[in-house]
This record gives structure tokens, C-alpha cells and sequence, in this order.
């Protein structure tokens, strides 16, 4: 990574805490040997849920997916991330073995977890969020040439 301008966009939205936040989730990525491949364009600072759980939510599917890369060994992870006047857009997303859709769900379970006990807490967090803040969870899993990816995008409406 290019530390000059590669990050004058990140760093320049409107909200400097989750700008940093980002930011060093990169760092800590590139410091790891990760292919990190980000789209960031955030203009407004409104959220309809409190900062402190939109860092966690991204915080947690980051985790996840570093988590993964370490696991498959493949380490890549893709953060894009953007907003209009209606919402805001978070997509995070890494490489996995292909798995069915009914394994990606279970993810979502309270201490459903490949990575050993007192684990899985993590993507249940994020779906009890979704319950009491009101916003969307997509995940998809996607084919780029002959890597499958798990892809979950939050939105939140504005």
C-alpha cells in the first residue's frame, strides 16, 4: 500500500472516527500480508444508529473475514462502502470454500463457529442489531473466476 495519496478519500469522510477506524483496519491488513481492495465513499455524517455500534458492526465482519483469510489461506478482503440521501452501505468480503447458503446462515446463530468453543457471538451480535436498529442484512456468495466469496453487505436506512 501506497500511504500517500491511496488514502486521502478514506481519510477526508465526513465522519473522522469511523474514517480512522477504517483506516487502521487497513493498516493492520497490509501488516498481514493481505490484498486489501476498499471503494469508500461516504459524504454524509447522518446514521440512524449510534457510531459506537456502526464501528462495531464493521469491526466484526472485518474480524470475521481477516479471521477466514488466516483459516483458507487466502488473504483477501474487500471493504466497499457508501451512502445516499436514504442510506448507508457496508460490504465486506473475502474468499471461502464453497459453501452451501444454509452453512453462510447458520454463521448468524448464537455459538455457531469453525473457530473453537466460546466463539460465535460475533454475526448474532450483528443480526440482534439488525432487529433493534431497523436496517437490512444481505449476504451473497459470489464467484470471481474460480474463487467463491461470502459478500455481507449492512444497510442502513438513513
Amino acid at each position: 500500500i501506497s500511504y500517500s495519496d491511496e488514502f486521502y478519500k478514506l481519510l477526508n469522510i465526513q465522519n473522522p472516527i469511523l474514517s480512522g477506524f477504517i483506516y487502521q483496519k487497513i493498516i493492520d491488513a497490509d501488516s498481514k500480508n493481505y490484498a486489501v481492495f476498499y471503494d469508500v465513499k461516504l459524504h454524509n455524517k447522518v446514521c440512524s444508529i449510534p457510531e459506537y455500534i456502526l464501528i462495531e458492526i464493521v469491526g466484526i465482519l472485518w474480524d470475521n473475514a481477516i479471521e477466514a483469510g488466516e483459516e483458507l489461506g487466502n488473504k483477501k478482503i474487500r471493504l466497499i462502502a457508501s451512502d445516499s440521501e436514504k442510506q448507508l452501505q457496508f460490504s465486506i468480503a473475502n474468499p471461502i470454500e464453497n459453501i452451501s447458503y444454509v452453512q453462510i446462515f447458520n454463521f448468524f446463530t448464537l455459538g455457531n463457529t469453525t473457530k473453537g468453543k466460546n466463539r460465535g457471538i460475533g454475526l448474532w451480535k450483528i443480526k440482534e442489531y439488525e432487529n433493534k436498529y431497523k436496517f437490512d442484512i444481505m449476504v451473497t456468495k459470489e464467484q470471481y473466476e474460480t474463487e467463491y466469496w461470502l459478500c455481507i453487505k449492512i444497510i442502513i436506512p438513513n
